[in-house]
């Protein structure tokens, strides 16, 4: 039986981590679970590869001192990735003048929400500032909630559930997952409970725009959208 292409990725991706390619590993991870749509059991696998390529890096198959770290942060987008999950597996209180210099840079943006999601996990106490896309946000970790906590997450994940869930899953599912990188890329901010709302409904037009599904998008516009929140709908810096 000839592999499809989901298996193809899978043998590509043990075959780097087996050579402790972890850079390339990382970023095909990363590329693949950008996408709008993955089977649930491939997304689990490239989860699982995740977590092994942490646990190397954690037990020290990959040494990084603060000079290799500053070069690696400061380099491209793979050495970035390699560079914040390491981070991630360390004691975050210890790099902060490291990690305040690259935050106030231009890193790449989905490693800098890596790295703040990792210093909101750890509570650290002191204030970052990060630079996103010119604008400069200073915020304390220790007092931002992570995604799945947060009230705009929940309000909009409830509403994405109410419609979707039972009436079609794989819709769901790809809503959902919109939704957590929609949140993801936000970090440092938060959706508050009122624009969690609109920011569930903006998915699920999104996400129709993207399918090219104007009968399924008319039909959700007539029954779920004011004249007044199609004023509001976010667009979002996401790859359809």
């Amino acid at each position: 039986m000839n592999k499809n292409y989901y298996d193809e990725v899978l043998d590509t991706l043990k075959e780097l981590y087996e050579k402790k390619e972890y850079l390339k590993a990382q970023s095909i991870i990363e590329e693949e679970l950008s996408m709008p749509y993955i089977p649930l059991d491939f997304e689990k696998e490239l989860n699982n590869i995740a977590k092994d390529i942490k646990a190397s890096v954690k037990s020290k198959d990959i040494i990084l001192d603060d000079e290799m770290l500053e070069e690696y942060l400061g380099g491209d987008d793979y050495r970035q990735i390699l560079a914040v999950n390491y981070l991630d597996s360390m004691n975050l209180r210890n790099y902060l003048p490291l990690i305040n210099k690259y935050l106030i840079g231009n890193g790449n943006r989905e490693c800098k929400c890596l790295l703040i999601s990792s210093l909101i996990d750890q509570e650290i106490n002191e204030e970052i500032t990060v630079n996103k896309d010119g604008l400069e946000i200073s915020f304390i970790p220790k007092y931002a909630e992570p995604i799945e906590m947060t009230d705009g997450y929940n309000s909009a994940l409830n509403f994405i559930k109410e419609v979707f869930e039972n009436e079609n899953p794989a819709f769901f599912n790809m809503c959902k997952e919109l939704l957590i990188k929609e949140c993801f890329y936000n970090l440092p901010l938060a959706y508050d409970e009122e624009e969690g709302i609109i920011l569930g409904k903006s998915v699920i037009v999104y996400l129709y725009e993207c399918l090219d599904d104007q009968n399924g998008l008319r039909s959700f516009k007539e029954r779920y959208i004011s004249d007044d929140e199609m004023m509001r709908l976010y667009r979002f810096d996401v790859d359809c």
